[in-house]
């Protein structure tokens, strides 16, 4: 276990030492944290990506995946948000995450690195926590259906991005892929089902 923080060189050099793949998921969540502090949001959402970019240039790192947010997407009523959509993000932590995407394009097209980003929508699962402040809309609305609270879809999903539940990546069987093999280099997906 190595810990540290993803703003800091030398941890993400050691994390990466010796890997084919990167599954990168470190981040500052929080839209409404990242218009207090943007800063923050920022550094380790844009710049501490491109540290571990780097540090996965240098030690031969075959393939990054990178995890994104559908918040690239901003407020656009159209549905589905496709990869081919314009990207107009709407706070600091869209931009920082979009900046990370383009980290991302930059270091396939100068490096050669494999680059993939995950857009990830409000993906909840068995694990999630519902107590947690940075759950998605779906388990704050199961918990007040449980506990008996009248709801409404407008009252408990103030904005217009959707949740979604997507379905599992395929994990080939004894590889350390977690994407298919057949996906291109320095692709864009969205993670999430096509139906509201």
């Amino acid at each position: 276990v190595i810990e540290g923080d993803i703003r800091d060189a030398e941890p993400a050099r050691l994390a990466v030492r010796g890997a084919s793949h990167v599954l990168h998921q470190a981040a500052l969540p929080s839209v409404v944290r990242s218009v207090e502090d943007p800063v923050s949001s920022h550094e380790v959402n844009a710049s501490g990506t491109l540290l571990l970019l780097v540090a996965a240039r240098d030690a031969g790192v075959k393939r990054f995946v990178y995890a994104s947010s559908s918040s690239i997407y901003g407020d656009t009523p159209e549905l589905p948000k496709v990869e081919t959509m314009t990207p107009a993000p709407l706070s600091p932590y869209a931009v920082s995450k979009l900046s990370g995407e383009h980290y991302c394009k930059i270091a396939h097209a100068l490096y050669g690195l494999e680059t993939i980003a995950l857009r990830y929508f409000n993906i909840f699962g068995p694990r999630q926590d519902p107590t947690s402040q940075y759950a998605a809309v779906v388990p704050n609305f199961v918990t007040a259906v449980v506990s008996g609270l009248a709801i409404s879809p407008t009252s408990t999903m103030p904005c217009r991005r959707t949740s979604k539940r997507a379905r599992p990546l395929p994990v080939p069987p004894g590889g350390p892929t977690i994407l298919p093999a057949e996906l291109p280099p320095h692709s864009w997906i969205s993670c999430g089902s096509w139906k509201r």
